[in-house]
Protein backbone atom coordinates (compact mmCIF):
# COMPACT_ATOMS: atom_id res chain seq x y z
CA UNK A 1 0.00 0.00 0.00
CA UNK A 2 1.40 3.31 -0.81
CA UNK A 3 1.70 5.53 1.77
CA UNK A 4 1.64 9.45 1.25
CA UNK A 5 3.76 11.76 3.18
CA UNK A 6 3.77 15.18 3.49
CA UNK A 7 6.20 17.80 3.52
CA UNK A 8 5.26 20.89 5.07
CA UNK A 9 7.22 24.26 5.40
CA UNK A 10 6.12 27.38 6.87
CA UNK A 11 8.27 30.03 5.87
CA UNK A 12 8.65 33.35 7.64
CA UNK A 13 9.31 36.64 5.26
CA UNK A 14 12.91 37.29 6.86
CA UNK A 15 13.94 33.40 5.79
CA UNK A 16 13.07 32.85 2.28
CA UNK A 17 13.36 36.85 1.26
CA UNK A 18 17.39 36.50 0.01
CA UNK A 19 16.37 33.20 -1.50
CA UNK A 20 13.44 34.77 -3.42
CA UNK A 21 15.41 38.02 -4.47
CA UNK A 22 17.31 36.10 -6.43
CA UNK A 23 14.14 34.40 -8.69
CA UNK A 24 12.40 37.99 -8.55
CA UNK A 25 11.25 38.39 -12.31
CA UNK A 26 12.97 35.60 -13.69
CA UNK A 27 11.93 32.69 -12.30
CA UNK A 28 9.44 30.89 -13.77
CA UNK A 29 12.28 30.43 -16.56
CA UNK A 30 14.65 29.10 -14.08
CA UNK A 31 12.51 26.74 -12.80
CA UNK A 32 11.95 25.51 -15.84
CA UNK A 33 15.72 24.93 -16.68
CA UNK A 34 15.53 23.04 -13.49
CA UNK A 35 12.59 21.02 -14.61
CA UNK A 36 14.42 20.12 -17.77
CA UNK A 37 17.59 19.26 -16.67
CA UNK A 38 16.05 17.00 -13.95
CA UNK A 39 14.06 15.13 -16.69
CA UNK A 40 16.70 15.10 -19.19
CA UNK A 41 18.71 13.46 -16.18
CA UNK A 42 16.28 11.16 -15.31
CA UNK A 43 16.97 7.95 -17.48
CA UNK A 44 20.80 8.22 -16.10
CA UNK A 45 19.23 8.03 -12.20
CA UNK A 46 16.06 5.22 -13.13
CA UNK A 47 19.49 3.19 -14.40
CA UNK A 48 21.35 3.59 -11.22
CA UNK A 49 18.05 2.42 -9.31
CA UNK A 50 17.08 -0.48 -11.24
CA UNK A 51 21.09 -1.36 -11.52
CA UNK A 52 20.57 -2.24 -15.15
CA UNK A 53 21.76 0.59 -17.16
CA UNK A 54 18.07 1.44 -18.01
CA UNK A 55 15.81 1.11 -15.18
CA UNK A 56 11.65 1.63 -15.23
CA UNK A 57 9.84 4.81 -15.09
CA UNK A 58 9.64 5.92 -12.07
CA UNK A 59 6.10 7.56 -11.46
CA UNK A 60 6.63 9.67 -8.48
CA UNK A 61 8.51 13.27 -8.89
CA UNK A 62 11.86 14.32 -6.97
CA UNK A 63 11.69 16.64 -4.47
CA UNK A 64 13.19 19.24 -6.74
CA UNK A 65 10.56 18.59 -9.46
CA UNK A 66 7.67 19.13 -6.73
CA UNK A 67 9.36 21.86 -5.32
CA UNK A 68 9.24 23.93 -8.82
CA UNK A 69 6.08 22.89 -9.84
CA UNK A 70 4.29 24.31 -6.10
CA UNK A 71 6.74 27.57 -6.76
CA UNK A 72 4.71 27.76 -10.23
CA UNK A 73 1.52 26.83 -9.28
CA UNK A 74 1.77 29.85 -6.32
CA UNK A 75 3.22 32.84 -7.90
CA UNK A 76 0.50 35.21 -7.04
CA UNK A 77 1.06 34.08 -3.10
CA UNK A 78 4.92 34.59 -3.78
CA UNK A 79 4.28 38.27 -5.16
CA UNK A 80 2.45 38.88 -2.28
CA UNK A 81 5.16 37.44 0.47
CA UNK A 82 7.44 39.05 -0.68
CA UNK A 83 5.35 42.50 -0.86
CA UNK A 84 4.91 42.25 2.96
CA UNK A 85 6.40 40.95 5.92
CA UNK A 86 3.14 39.68 7.63
CA UNK A 87 2.54 37.77 4.77
CA UNK A 88 3.78 33.82 5.27
CA UNK A 89 4.19 30.93 2.34
CA UNK A 90 3.08 27.64 2.48
CA UNK A 91 4.63 24.87 0.43
CA UNK A 92 2.93 21.28 0.65
CA UNK A 93 4.74 18.38 -1.79
CA UNK A 94 3.20 15.17 -1.47
CA UNK A 95 5.11 11.89 -2.45
CA UNK A 96 4.25 8.18 -2.65
CA UNK A 97 6.48 5.93 -1.47
CA UNK A 98 6.91 2.37 -2.18
CA UNK A 99 8.17 -0.47 -0.65
CA UNK A 100 10.58 -1.25 -4.00
CA UNK A 101 10.99 2.31 -4.40
CA UNK A 102 11.80 3.67 -1.35
CA UNK A 103 13.30 0.76 0.80
CA UNK A 104 16.44 -0.72 0.98
CA UNK A 105 16.79 -4.13 2.81
CA UNK A 106 14.06 -6.16 4.35
CA UNK A 107 11.09 -4.43 5.75
CA UNK A 108 10.05 -4.41 9.49
CA UNK A 109 8.69 -7.84 10.47
CA UNK A 110 6.46 -8.95 13.71
CA UNK A 111 7.03 -12.51 14.96
CA UNK A 112 5.16 -15.06 17.33
CA UNK A 113 6.62 -15.46 20.56
CA UNK A 114 5.95 -19.23 20.55
CA UNK A 115 7.28 -21.53 16.94
CA UNK A 116 3.70 -23.68 15.92
CA UNK A 117 5.29 -27.42 16.48
CA UNK A 118 4.14 -30.74 15.33
CA UNK A 119 1.21 -32.24 17.88
CA UNK A 120 1.80 -34.61 20.40
CA UNK A 121 -0.73 -37.73 21.40
CA UNK A 122 -4.22 -36.99 22.73
CA UNK A 123 -3.59 -39.35 25.62
CA UNK A 124 -0.92 -40.66 27.02
CA UNK A 125 -1.02 -45.09 28.20
CA UNK A 126 1.28 -43.76 31.22
CA UNK A 127 -2.26 -42.10 32.14
CA UNK A 128 -4.52 -44.80 32.03
CA UNK A 129 -2.59 -46.83 34.55
CA UNK A 130 -1.23 -46.70 38.00
CA UNK A 131 2.56 -45.85 38.67
CA UNK A 132 4.61 -47.84 41.50
CA UNK A 133 8.58 -47.03 42.68
CA UNK A 134 11.27 -48.79 41.49
CA UNK A 135 13.94 -48.05 43.58
CA UNK A 136 16.64 -50.79 42.18
CA UNK A 137 15.49 -51.15 38.74
CA UNK A 138 14.39 -54.48 39.29
CA UNK A 139 10.95 -55.18 40.24
CA UNK A 140 9.59 -58.44 41.94
CA UNK A 141 6.07 -59.59 42.01
CA UNK A 142 5.39 -63.23 42.72
CA UNK A 143 2.24 -64.15 40.91
CA UNK A 144 -0.02 -66.78 41.85
CA UNK A 145 0.19 -70.41 39.71
CA UNK A 146 -2.69 -72.25 39.55
CA UNK A 147 -4.26 -74.11 41.98
CA UNK A 148 -7.20 -76.98 43.03
CA UNK A 149 -9.90 -75.43 45.42
CA UNK A 150 -10.51 -78.44 47.92
CA UNK A 151 -12.38 -76.75 49.12
CA UNK A 152 -15.77 -79.00 50.05
CA UNK A 153 -18.67 -79.70 52.68
CA UNK A 154 -17.45 -82.46 55.60
CA UNK A 155 -18.99 -85.64 56.11
CA UNK A 156 -18.66 -86.59 59.74
CA UNK A 157 -15.28 -88.09 60.48
CA UNK A 158 -14.07 -87.06 56.95
CA UNK A 159 -10.65 -85.87 56.69
CA UNK A 160 -10.84 -82.04 55.37
CA UNK A 161 -9.18 -81.37 51.93
CA UNK A 162 -6.39 -79.71 51.90
CA UNK A 163 -5.55 -76.51 50.04
CA UNK A 164 -1.98 -76.10 48.17
CA UNK A 165 -0.63 -72.93 46.79
CA UNK A 166 2.53 -72.14 45.10
CA UNK A 167 4.37 -69.00 43.41
CA UNK A 168 6.72 -68.16 40.76
CA UNK A 169 8.94 -65.10 41.09
CA UNK A 170 8.41 -62.59 38.09
CA UNK A 171 10.53 -59.85 37.40
CA UNK A 172 9.95 -56.30 35.73
CA UNK A 173 13.42 -55.01 35.00
CA UNK A 174 13.18 -50.89 33.92
CA UNK A 175 15.34 -49.74 30.93
CA UNK A 176 16.06 -45.94 30.24
CA UNK A 177 13.80 -44.85 27.15
CA UNK A 178 16.26 -41.54 26.10
CA UNK A 179 17.97 -39.44 23.47
CA UNK A 180 19.77 -35.69 23.00
CA UNK A 181 19.76 -33.30 21.09
CA UNK A 182 22.73 -30.76 20.57
CA UNK A 183 22.62 -27.30 19.59
CA UNK A 184 25.34 -24.00 19.36
CA UNK A 185 24.75 -20.90 21.94
CA UNK A 186 24.65 -19.29 18.88
CA UNK A 187 21.53 -20.54 17.85
CA UNK A 188 20.31 -20.41 21.53
CA UNK A 189 20.80 -16.53 21.29
CA UNK A 190 19.46 -15.83 17.94
CA UNK A 191 16.42 -17.94 18.62
CA UNK A 192 15.23 -16.95 22.00
CA UNK A 193 12.95 -19.59 22.01
CA UNK A 194 15.08 -23.03 21.43
CA UNK A 195 16.22 -23.99 25.33
CA UNK A 196 11.78 -24.03 26.42
CA UNK A 197 10.49 -25.15 22.92
CA UNK A 198 13.09 -28.09 22.89
CA UNK A 199 12.20 -29.27 26.12
CA UNK A 200 8.54 -29.61 24.92
CA UNK A 201 9.36 -31.34 21.54
CA UNK A 202 11.62 -33.80 23.46
CA UNK A 203 8.47 -34.34 25.88
CA UNK A 204 6.57 -35.09 23.10
CA UNK A 205 8.61 -37.09 21.27
CA UNK A 206 9.47 -39.32 24.44
CA UNK A 207 5.63 -40.16 25.19
CA UNK A 208 4.65 -40.90 21.43
CA UNK A 209 7.43 -43.43 21.68
CA UNK A 210 6.46 -44.23 25.02
CA UNK A 211 3.12 -45.25 24.24
CA UNK A 212 4.06 -47.18 21.22
CA UNK A 213 6.13 -49.22 23.73
CA UNK A 214 3.86 -49.78 25.86
CA UNK A 215 1.02 -50.71 23.55
CA UNK A 216 3.35 -53.45 21.80
CA UNK A 217 4.18 -54.82 25.49
CA UNK A 218 0.89 -54.73 26.25
CA UNK A 219 -0.74 -56.73 23.27
CA UNK A 220 2.35 -59.13 23.69
CA UNK A 221 1.74 -59.78 27.09
CA UNK A 222 -2.24 -60.74 26.64
CA UNK A 223 -3.70 -63.74 27.73
CA UNK A 224 -6.76 -63.23 28.59
CA UNK A 225 -10.08 -64.92 26.28
CA UNK A 226 -10.57 -63.38 23.46
CA UNK A 227 -13.31 -65.61 21.75
CA UNK A 228 -16.52 -64.14 19.68
CA UNK A 229 -18.44 -65.39 17.67
CA UNK A 230 -20.23 -62.11 16.39
CA UNK A 231 -19.18 -60.55 13.28
CA UNK A 232 -19.68 -56.90 13.83
CA UNK A 233 -17.47 -54.85 15.78
CA UNK A 234 -20.25 -53.59 18.38
CA UNK A 235 -20.79 -57.02 19.70
CA UNK A 236 -17.50 -58.34 19.44
CA UNK A 237 -16.43 -55.52 22.13
CA UNK A 238 -19.39 -56.59 23.92
CA UNK A 239 -18.24 -60.21 24.41
CA UNK A 240 -14.86 -59.41 24.91
CA UNK A 241 -15.79 -57.90 28.30
CA UNK A 242 -17.98 -60.31 28.87
CA UNK A 243 -14.97 -62.54 28.58
CA UNK A 244 -13.26 -60.76 31.25
CA UNK A 245 -16.28 -60.53 33.37
CA UNK A 246 -16.42 -64.11 33.15
CA UNK A 247 -12.69 -64.41 34.44
CA UNK A 248 -13.94 -62.07 37.73
CA UNK A 249 -11.73 -59.47 36.00
CA UNK A 250 -12.75 -55.35 35.83
CA UNK A 251 -12.33 -53.86 32.60
CA UNK A 252 -10.92 -50.71 32.87
CA UNK A 253 -10.85 -49.36 28.97
CA UNK A 254 -10.79 -50.47 25.22
CA UNK A 255 -7.85 -48.81 23.01
CA UNK A 256 -8.96 -49.06 19.60
CA UNK A 257 -7.69 -46.70 17.30
CA UNK A 258 -9.27 -44.00 15.50
CA UNK A 259 -10.73 -45.73 12.63
CA UNK A 260 -11.96 -48.31 14.68
CA UNK A 261 -13.93 -46.02 17.22
CA UNK A 262 -15.34 -44.38 13.96
CA UNK A 263 -16.41 -47.79 12.97
CA UNK A 264 -17.91 -48.21 16.10
CA UNK A 265 -19.92 -44.95 15.76
CA UNK A 266 -21.27 -45.61 12.26
CA UNK A 267 -22.61 -49.29 13.18
CA UNK A 268 -26.35 -49.25 12.07
CA UNK A 269 -28.05 -52.63 12.90
CA UNK A 270 -31.20 -53.27 11.12
CA UNK A 271 -33.47 -50.72 13.42
CA UNK A 272 -30.42 -47.89 13.20
CA UNK A 273 -29.30 -48.03 16.69
CA UNK A 274 -26.28 -49.70 18.30
CA UNK A 275 -26.55 -52.41 20.78
CA UNK A 276 -27.61 -52.45 24.06
CA UNK A 277 -25.03 -50.75 26.54
CA UNK A 278 -23.83 -48.62 24.11
CA UNK A 279 -23.60 -44.74 25.44
CA UNK A 280 -22.28 -42.15 23.01
CA UNK A 281 -22.54 -38.52 23.68
CA UNK A 282 -22.61 -35.48 21.86
CA UNK A 283 -18.55 -35.34 21.50
CA UNK A 284 -18.39 -39.22 20.84
CA UNK A 285 -17.14 -40.19 24.13
CA UNK A 286 -18.72 -43.93 24.21
CA UNK A 287 -18.71 -46.37 26.71
CA UNK A 288 -19.86 -50.16 26.20
CA UNK A 289 -21.64 -51.38 29.35
CA UNK A 290 -19.50 -48.71 31.49
CA UNK A 291 -16.24 -49.54 29.69
CA UNK A 292 -14.91 -46.40 28.03
CA UNK A 293 -13.67 -47.29 24.76
CA UNK A 294 -10.64 -44.86 24.05
CA UNK A 295 -9.40 -43.78 19.99
CA UNK A 296 -5.86 -43.76 20.75
CA UNK A 297 -3.76 -42.11 17.62
CA UNK A 298 -0.71 -45.34 19.14
CA UNK A 299 -2.77 -47.70 18.92
CA UNK A 300 -2.86 -50.45 16.00
CA UNK A 301 -5.73 -50.23 13.37
CA UNK A 302 -8.17 -52.71 13.43
CA UNK A 303 -7.86 -53.62 16.79
CA UNK A 304 -8.64 -53.49 20.27
CA UNK A 305 -6.90 -53.98 23.34
CA UNK A 306 -8.67 -54.35 26.67
CA UNK A 307 -7.79 -54.80 29.79
CA UNK A 308 -7.84 -54.54 33.61
CA UNK A 309 -6.06 -51.65 35.13
CA UNK A 310 -5.71 -52.84 38.52
CA UNK A 311 -3.25 -55.94 36.74
CA UNK A 312 -1.00 -53.09 34.83
CA UNK A 313 1.22 -51.13 36.88
CA UNK A 314 4.32 -48.10 35.62
CA UNK A 315 7.79 -49.49 37.35
CA UNK A 316 10.07 -45.73 37.70
CA UNK A 317 13.34 -45.75 38.43
CA UNK A 318 13.99 -42.62 37.49
CA UNK A 319 11.13 -39.75 36.39
CA UNK A 320 10.80 -38.55 33.38
CA UNK A 321 13.34 -35.62 32.83
CA UNK A 322 14.68 -32.90 30.59
CA UNK A 323 18.60 -31.68 31.66
CA UNK A 324 20.86 -29.31 29.99
CA UNK A 325 24.43 -29.58 29.57
CA UNK A 326 27.52 -27.45 28.42
CA UNK A 327 29.84 -29.51 29.55
CA UNK A 328 29.11 -33.03 27.48
CA UNK A 329 31.75 -34.25 25.21
CA UNK A 330 33.50 -31.44 23.26
CA UNK A 331 30.41 -28.97 24.28
CA UNK A 332 33.02 -26.92 26.47
CA UNK A 333 35.42 -26.19 23.73
CA UNK A 334 32.65 -25.62 20.58
CA UNK A 335 30.60 -23.60 22.88
CA UNK A 336 27.20 -26.69 22.21
CA UNK A 337 24.37 -27.24 23.95
CA UNK A 338 23.23 -31.13 24.88
CA UNK A 339 19.18 -32.01 25.64
CA UNK A 340 19.23 -35.02 27.29
CA UNK A 341 15.42 -36.44 28.02
CA UNK A 342 15.05 -39.47 30.00
CA UNK A 343 13.08 -41.60 31.84
CA UNK A 344 14.28 -45.18 33.77
CA UNK A 345 10.90 -47.56 33.18
CA UNK A 346 9.25 -50.65 32.62
CA UNK A 347 6.14 -52.29 32.66
CA UNK A 348 5.12 -54.84 35.23
CA UNK A 349 2.03 -57.23 34.29
CA UNK A 350 0.53 -58.84 37.14
CA UNK A 351 -1.89 -61.20 35.91
CA UNK A 352 -1.67 -61.40 32.11
CA UNK A 353 -4.75 -63.29 31.78
CA UNK A 354 -6.56 -60.05 32.45
CA UNK A 355 -5.37 -58.30 29.03
CA UNK A 356 -7.49 -59.03 25.62
CA UNK A 357 -5.86 -58.49 22.36
CA UNK A 358 -8.17 -59.04 19.44
CA UNK A 359 -7.54 -58.65 15.58
CA UNK A 360 -11.40 -57.12 14.79
CA UNK A 361 -11.05 -58.40 10.95
CA UNK A 362 -11.70 -55.80 8.64
CA UNK A 363 -8.53 -55.48 6.79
Amino acid sequence: MAQIISHTMSLSQTELQGYFNAWKDQYDPRLNDVENALKANQPIIDGLVSNTGQGAPIKQKTFGAALAEQLREKKDQVDEFQMSKHNKLTLEIKDTMTTSFSLTGDPMMSYANQPAIAPGHLINFRNLIPTTPSPTGTFVTYREDEYTNSFSNQTENDLKGEQNYSWSEIRAESNYLSATSTFTKQLMYKLGFVSTTLANQLLRDLYIKENNYFYDLTAAAALGSNYTTATVDAESLIDLISNQLAASFVPSYAIVHPTQWARLLKTKPSDYSVPAGFVINSQGQTTVAGVPVIPAAWADHDKVLLFDANEIERCETESLRVEFSFQSGEDWIRNRVTARCEVFETLNFKRPESIIWLDMGNS
